[in-house]
């Protein structure tokens, strides 16, 4: 059997072909490069990904959306039940980039991080 992967380790995107026999893999062919190769087992075994999304957070000025991700790689499978799970809080402000707001999501042992601050207090721009 034959399985088709496109590589997201680089810009040039190889599809890779990835040959398996039930549970394992024969032959990896079609990556220009290592992580090519590299990028295909590992999906093949279980897809990962970095989550990025947004959550509420309470200012003096009212509740924004402030942009987070994880400090690492969840399965796929988990994404959607993680930004459910981020979701159910209103987070309060001060928020620093880099600042953990939600430890261990889903106990996979990946924190949600801030990746812009937010002040307690800020001017609201009019556009």
């Amino acid at each position: 059997m034959d399985k088709k992967i496109i590589c997201i380790q680089c810009p040039i995107g190889c599809t890779v072909n990835v040959e398996y026999d039930g549970d394992n893999i024969i032959s990896i062919t079609g990556n220009r490069c290592k992580k090519g190769e590299a990028y295909a087992k590992k999906e093949f075994v279980c897809s990962y990904r970095v989550l990025t999304s947004t959550v509420f957070c309470k200012t003096t000025k009212g509740i924004f959306p402030l942009p987070v991700k994880t400090d690492g790689e969840i399965p796929l499978e988990m994404l959607r039940e993680a930004v459910k799970e981020i979701r159910k809080t209103v987070y309060t402000a001060p928020i620093n980039a880099g600042d953990v707001v939600y430890e261990n999501i889903l106990n996979t042992g990946v924190n949600v991080i801030a990746t812009k601050s937010m002040p307690y207090d800020f001017k609201v721009r009019n556009l």
